[in-house]
C-alpha cells in the first residue's frame, strides 16, 4: 500500500507511553515525505556511531561490512544537496481592489521542482474606484501604489528574491493615464510594471492549475473573480485551454458599472464552449471565495455546495455594510464587495448547472510564479 508518514514530538520513553496521550500529524506533501523517509533510512543504517542497546546495557557499536554510513554527516550531506538549489521568486499583482505579492521558494529536490509559499501580502488600495468611475488614477492613489511597490521592493530584498514580475490588470489597463502611472512608479522604485490583457490574465491564472490533475472524463472550469474583471478558463485532458476575460468585477458591480447584457455574454460564451453532456467540475479562485469558504463552514479541500453559497448570500443581504463588518468580522474592503462576488459565483453555478464549487486557493500570483520559473527555466534558476 501507499506509505503513510506522521510526525510527533514524542520519543520512546516511558513518560510518553504510559498515562499520556500524544498527538501525531500526517505529512501529505510527497517531497517532504521522501525527505523524512530518507533521513530515517540514513539513521537506521548508521554503522559508525550507532550502538545496540541490550538487556545488559553493554551498548556495543554496530559492526558490519556494509558501506560506511555516519548518520550525522550523511544526513547533513543529503539535506545540503537537497536544499542547496533553493531560490526565491516573487509575483506582484496590481488588481482593481488590492495589490498583492506572493514570494515562493523554488526547491530543487532529486530532479523535481516544488513551489513552496513563503510570504503573502495584500494591500487594499482599490485602484478600480478611480479608474472605472473617472477613467484615470488620481494622484492620491498613485502615491499609495508607489509606496506599496516600494515596500514590496524592500521586502523582496530582505527575502533575497532572485527574480520577480509585476502585472497590472483591468483598473490600470483601462486608465487613460496608465503610462504616466507606470512611469512614476518606475522612477521612484526602479521596478517595471507590465500591463496585461484580460486574455493574458485568464491564461496566467490557469497556469497555476496543473493539467496533470484533470480527470480524462471531466471538464474543469476555473473562475477567478477580481475587482475589475472575471476570468474564465476551460481545461480538458489533452486539449488546449480556452480562456476569456469579462469586464464583470466586484468593484464594477459595487459602482453599478455592469449591466445584465454582460452577464448574458458570459452565459453565451460558456454555452458555446461547454456541451450539455459535459461533466463539469467548477473551481473558484480569489480572496473572496477563500473568505466565503470559511464563512460557510466548509472544510479546506472540500467543495462548497450551491445551497451554502446561496444561503450565505441571502444572509449577508439582510445586513448593511457596517453590520457586515461587525457581525461577520469582515475587513472594510471585503464587506462591500463580497456580496457581488457571491452573485458572480451563484450566477456561474446556475449557468453551468454545478451544485458545488471547489476552492484550490490559487490565483493570478500563483500562475505568475509558474510563469516566472518556466520562462527563466530550471537551468537558469539553478545557476
Amino acid at each position: 500500500g501507499k506509505t503513510k508518514v506522521y510526525i510527533s514530538s514524542a520519543d520512546l520513553m516511558t513518560r510518553n507511553i504510559d498515562k499520556r496521550v500524544e498527538v501525531a500529524c500526517p505529512i501529505y506533501q510527497d517531497n517532504l515525505k521522501q525527505q523524512i523517509l530518507k533521513t530515517l533510512y540514513i539513521s537506521d543504517n548508521d554503522n559508525v556511531k550507532t550502538r545496540l542497546i541490550n538487556h545488559d546495557s553493554q551498548n556495543e557499536f554496530v559492526n558490519n561490512s556494509n558501506k560506511i554510513i555516519r548518520s550525522q554527516l550523511d544526513t547533513y550531506t543529503y539535506l545540503k544537496k537537497t536544499y542547496i538549489k533553493l531560490k526565491k521568486i516573487a509575483a506582484i499583482d496590481i488588481g482593481s481592489n488590492a495589490v498583492r505579492m506572493l514570494i515562493c521558494y523554488v526547491i530543487s529536490s532529486e530532479g523535481e521542482y516544488v513551489f513552496q509559499k513563503n510570504s503573502y501580502i495584500r494591500l487594499p488600495i482599490r485602484l478600480g474606484e478611480d479608474s472605472f468611475k473617472n477613467g484615470i488614477i488620481s494622484n492620491a492613489k498613485i502615491i499609495l501604489l508607489t509606496n506599496a511597490i516600494l515596500s514590496f521592493k524592500y521586502i523582496m530584498k530582505v527575502h533575497g528574491v532572485k527574480d520577480y514580475k509585476i502585472y497590472a490588470t483591468s483598473a490600470l489597463r483601462e486608465s487613460r493615464n496608465s503610462k504616466e502611472v507606470i512611469s512614476i512608479v518606475k522612477k521612484n522604485t526602479d521596478l517595471k510594471i507590465e500591463l496585461i490583457t484580460g486574455l493574458k490574465e485568464a491564461k496566467t491564472i490557469s497556469k497555476g492549475n496543473s493539467l496533470e490533475k484533470i480527470e480524462f472524463n471531466k471538464t474543469f472550469l476555473y473562475v477567478d473573480v477580481g475587482g475589475g474583471s472575471t476570468e474564465f478558463s476551460i481545461l480538458r485532458k489533452d486539449k488546449e485551454k480556452i480562456s476569456r476575460s469579462f469586464k464583470i468585477g466586484t468593484v464594477r458591480l459595487l459602482n453599478n458599472l455592469v449591466d445584465d447584457s454582460m452577464l448574458m455574454d458570459v452565459k453565451n460564451w460558456l454555452k458555446s464552449n461547454i456541451d450539455n453532456d459535459d461533466k463539469i467540475k467548477l473551481f473558484a479562485t480569489g480572496g473572496n471565495i477563500n473568505k466565503i469558504q470559511s464563512m460557510t463552514g466548509s472544510k479546506s479541500g472540500k467543495p462548497i455546495s450551491y445551497l451554502s453559497i446561496k444561503d450565505l448570500s441571502n444572509t449577508l443581504m439582510e445586513f448593511n455594510y457596517q453590520e457586515r463588518m461587525m457581525k461577520f468580522d469582515l475587513n472594510p474592503d471585503r464587506a462591500d464587495v463580497i456580496i457581488y462576488a457571491l452573485k458572480i459565483f451563484i450566477t456561474t453555478m446556475e449557468f453551468v448547472k454545478a451544485n458545488k464549487i471547489f476552492v484550490p486557493k490559487s490565483g493570478l500570483v500563483d500562475g505568475m510564479i509558474n510563469e516566472i520559473f518556466y520562462e527563466n527555466n530550471a537551468s537558469k534558476l539553478d545557476s
